[in-house]
């Protein structure tokens, strides 16, 4: 993800401002009593090596988006509240919460991180078989192309051109980028499980594996390393294996 993130200094302040909602609540009590009564719902805290902790915050964000707008009001307008780190604070990321940009791509992430959240739970069972493996990383591929179909043909211009230090960013740049988020993911899953097979097919030689062949022999896995190896005599190795 982290290739994704820097495919525009955009996407980076983005995540970074998601990391930053989490953490203002995280750090103070007090807001978190003011997000347990308006939201009723806690933001993970942040944890920045982890994926699933990027991925929770977004859709909680995502899902909860005006309740914790609310809630930043509140923030700002309780007069029981002195402290003025947590009233500038809150009035930063009532900002982000409301601008344009910053809803863009939490729509965005919203759709492309469930699946690969589904993708990296199948994946990540100690025992996958290849087929399943390519079949799994073929769904999330499809999954993936159909979200950068409906990009490429939103006609919709919600989207007007907002100045910028650096330049100005309109509804074409921002599906430029949102495809080139998606052509990226799809690489880096690509490339993150190229050899899953192999190492599936590296457990046919477990010892600890071998009195399970003669009740279920792991043919499918034989296969495939027949397959990547020059090995021909498939039904021997079969033989051998169960000896």
């Amino acid at each position: 993800m982290m290739r994704a993130a820097s495919v525009s200094r955009e996407i980076k302040v983005f995540f970074a401002n998601i990391q930053g909602i989490c953490a203002f609540f995280s750090t103070s009590p007090q807001r978190t009593a003011v997000l347990d009564d308006i939201v009723k719902n806690r933001l993970p805290r942040a944890v920045v090596t982890r994926w699933n902790f990027q991925s929770r915050s977004v859709m909680t964000i995502f899902e909860h988006r005006e309740a914790i707008v609310e809630c930043m009001k509140s923030l700002i307008n309780d007069t029981a509240i002195h402290n003025e780190s947590t009233i500038c604070q809150a009035s930063g990321h009532l900002k982000i919460l409301t601008d344009k940009h910053f809803m863009y791509w939490l729509s965005f992430f919203s759709k492309v991180m469930p699946f690969i959240d589904i993708m990296f739970g199948q994946l990540q069972k100690t025992h996958t078989d290849p087929t399943v493996t390519q079949q799994i990383i073929l769904g999330f591929e499809k999954n993936m192309l159909k979200i950068r179909s409906e990009i490429e043909n939103d006609k919709s211009e919600s989207m007007q051109s907002v100045p910028s230090k650096r330049r100005k960013i309109n509804s074409d740049e921002l599906k430029r980028q949102s495809i080139e988020v998606c052509d990226v993911i799809t690489v880096q899953i690509q490339e993150r499980f190229k050899f899953t097979g192999h190492l599936s097919a590296a457990c046919l030689f477990m010892p600890e594996n071998f009195p399970n062949y003669e009740i279920a022999f792991p043919d499918t896995t034989l296969n495939f390393f027949v397959t990547i190896t020059t090995v021909s005599t498939k039904e021997k190795l079969r033989l051998n294996f169960k000896i």
